[in-house]
């Protein structure tokens, strides 16, 4: 295991696990010991790759369901972040896992996105 992918990690998961912590404490974040070196490049694809698209996607479903609060908000981009990631167990195709993005405030509204090969393949907006 190259301690190069390690340490790049550990730099970002930094803010991700911030965002974990608020939504479940301590226990919901993400800890590098005893990480596989398959989830370590799962998270660096993850973090470097798609969860951008992921957020974009979930944003959209929550400003949606959210339209009649923010309707007067002009070029409004509701700010969302990361709840519960469920790391896949094997990386076997397909990898099959769910990540959970929600609001930052205003209650607990996500989206959680199940997902295979890095394609969503179902969403359930939970309010």
């Amino acid at each position: 295991m190259s301690s190069t992918k390690r340490d790049e990690l550990k730099k970002l998961l930094a803010p991700i696990n911030k965002e974990l912590r608020t939504h479940g404490g301590n226990e919901n974040k993400i800890k590098l010991t005893g990480l596989k070196e398959g989830h370590i490049d799962f998270l660096l694809e993850l973090i470097n790759v798609h969860l951008e698209k992921y957020k974009d996607f979930a944003r959209a479903d929550l400003e949606d369901f959210h339209a009649e609060d923010i309707k007067g908000l002009v070029n409004y981009k509701m700010p969302v972040n990361i709840h519960k990631i469920d790391l896949p167990e094997s990386f076997s195709d397909p990898v099959s896992w769910e990540i959970a993005i929600g609001r930052l405030r205003f209650g607990s509204t996500q989206v959680i996105l199940e997902i295979d090969n890095w394609e969503i393949t179902d969403s359930t907006l939970v309010g």
